[in-house]
């Protein structure tokens, strides 16, 4: 049986590519006056805009954005990873879909002797990566419903059990030349129809 696509996700889309092509001026976050560094990569970025939408009739599902104002492009692109790991693994987390534009291909990932894990979409070649100047939709993830009672938990380090906050999460992005860049995600509210 075919799917058939989610029409309200794709006309969201489409008006976060207006907003991005529209946007003239650099979109600033609360503490992005200074840069700093995390393992070589520099943020908070305004080189490079993540935003997200989430599917107003499906909570769980979220589509990202990505317009790439640096200077290289784009091979690699990662939620929960900035200045630290911000994405705790947690049986909400774990997306039952992750879906990638044409010439990419998404996963999650587990870190290794860590609490913590990542979205991640790479490029399948150097053809297929986001060029400067460029965005691209297409990101998608669905994830498993949050359980109220999950709240009430702590994970392994201590710190209490909450859903996910998309628009707390960071973003990290890999460039052609190995250099990377963090920043934060921007949430656009889309109307419930």
């Amino acid at each position: 049986m075919q799917r058939r696509p989610n029409i309200r996700l794709i006309i969201a889309s489409a008006t976060l590519l207006v907003l991005l092509t529209t946007t003239t001026t650099p979109i600033s976050f609360a503490g992005q006056s200074r840069a700093g560094t995390s393992n070589s990569c520099q943020g908070p970025t305004n080189d490079v805009i993540v935003m997200a939408l989430q599917d107003p009739d499906n909570q769980p599902s979220y589509a990202f954005v990505i317009k790439n104002r640096a200077e290289q492009p784009i091979v690699v692109f990662s939620i929960g990873d900035g200045a630290k790991p911000e994405l705790h693994v947690a049986p909400f987390a774990v997306p039952s879909r992750i879906v990638a534009p044409m010439h990419w291909r998404g996963a999650h990932v587990f870190l290794e002797g860590s609490e913590f894990m990542h979205w991640v979409w790479s490029a399948d070649s150097a053809d297929g990566a986001l060029a400067p100047g460029e965005f691209v939709s297409g990101f998608n993830v669905v994830l498993p419903p949050s359980r109220q009672a999950a709240e009430r938990t702590l994970y392994s380090d201590g710190t209490k059990v909450q859903p996910i906050k998309m628009d707390e999460l960071p973003f990290r992005v890999y460039f052609s030349n190995g250099t990377c860049a963090w920043g934060h995600i921007t949430l656009v509210a889309a109307e419930k129809h």
